[in-house]
């Protein structure tokens, strides 16, 4: 009965992947979906780590743990209870816990979304502590049981809330500036918006940075499939080889507009990542681009300054510190 059950299993897994590809098979890019999906994931997960990769880690794990401590202690009482009962629930529920802690350490990046794999069996685990509580407390008295959910939801909530109030006084701009720093999420409407209403729709166009949301908002195509710059920068064999497949599509199909992001996670930089493609792109646009517009810091905001009347009154001096530049083909 279990091999029928591991057969079937295997076959609903077969079938999602095949009904998966059915658009790539239709376009002729499976060899790109696999390519995109699986492989080059395998060379980010066995990079080396980084030297500041588990002081990252220690900054991310208590960040975490401030917002979290309650649900972070009834999870650890939860790992030990379903460690200690030892049914086949609880059992699943501890080694899908351990499985997803693993898949965090994976590439040694640990970005703090990465534990999201973890929420759900952390979850269970909590239920698990409360569970135990019941049987001890809540059903003998039902004053206690309801005294203990109240505790409970107010110690789990609490501390979260305490740990974002500033958030929930601001702007949407001043959110993404507490929570991301210096990346351009703000202003990308905006600057989607004046590259849409400056380029024609058969026009394509090309962004030096990883911001996808550009292209949604300007509804424009980009000349090359890099549209996030990982894959150029991080430690890889063949990083070198994908930068000049992109500098040669740049070159070759000329687009209508560039966007040059000067953020760090957006370029997605490591130590030791080679910055060719970007210096090639900078002087490719010498030859045929006319600065169109820029992103600068004023008074710890995004301002956007768009159009060559607009960008032209920014002194040339402040221009080689701004957040983006955005250039124009030349006629």
């Amino acid at each position: 009965r279990r091999m029928v059950h591991l057969a079937v299993f295997l076959g609903g897994v077969i079938i999602t992947f095949f009904l998966a590809t059915i658009p790539f098979l239709a376009t002729g890019t499976v060899g790109d979906f696999i390519e995109c999906a699986y492989l080059h994931n395998f060379g980010y997960v066995g990079s080396a780590c980084q030297t500041d990769a588990f002081l990252f880690l220690r900054q991310v794990l208590a960040n975490i743990a401030k917002e979290h401590w309650v649900l972070l202690l009834f999870s650890c009482l939860g790992f030990f209870i379903a460690l200690a009962q030892r049914t086949p629930g609880r059992i699943f529920v501890f080694l899908w816990f351990i499985s997803a802690l693993a898949g965090t350490a994976l590439g040694c990046r640990f970005f703090p979304h990465y534990f999201l794999a973890a929420a759900a069996p952390l979850s269970l685990l909590v239920g698990f502590s409360f569970a135990w509580f019941k049987k001890f407390l809540v059903d003998r008295n039902p004053l206690i049981g309801l005294a203990l959910s109240g505790t409970f939801a107010a110690a789990i909530i609490f501390p979260a809330v305490l740990h974002n109030q500033t958030l929930y006084s601001l702007d949407p701009e001043r959110i993404s500036q507490t929570l991301y720093g210096a990346e351009i999420f703000p202003i990308a409407e905006t600057l989607g918006e004046y590259i849409r209403e400056n380029t024609s729709q058969t026009e394509e166009i090309f962004i030096l940075g990883s911001e996808p949301q550009i292209l949604f908002h300007a509804q424009r195509r980009s000349v090359t499939r890099y549209i996030f710059t990982y894959p150029l920068t991080g430690p890889y064999q063949d990083a070198a080889e994908r930068q000049d497949e992109l500098l040669r599509e740049v070159q070759e199909k000329k687009p209508a507009m560039i966007l040059c992001v000067n953020v760090p996670y957006s370029l997605g930089l490591e130590e030791g990542s080679s910055t060719r493609f970007i210096e090639e792109t900078r002087s490719y646009l010498q030859r045929g681009y006319a600065l169109e517009g820029a992103v600068l810091w004023r008074k710890n905001r995004l301002v956007p300054y768009l159009g060559k009347n607009s960008v032209h009154t920014v002194p040339t001096e402040v221009l080689s510190e701004s957040a983006a530049l955005l250039y124009r083909r030349l006629k």
